[in-house]
């Protein structure tokens, strides 16, 4: 059974998302990079968290 997550972002005090402004600016750079960013991100909050690893 798989459970579906919410993923929010972070959002500073004055509501800017840093997240988004990277992403933003990564898809119209790289989109390649971008996509490696996001898939892993779409499988978990689809609850699919197996191959998802941490990148400390």
């Amino acid at each position: 059974m798989l459970l579906m997550m919410e993923l929010t972002h972070y959002l500073t005090a004055d509501c800017h998302d840093s997240f988004q402004a990277w992403l933003d600016t990564t898809k119209g750079k790289d989109r390649q990079a971008a996509m490696r960013v996001l898939t892993p991100l779409n499988r978990l909050a689809a609850g699919n968290a197996r191959r998802c690893q941490g990148r400390w």
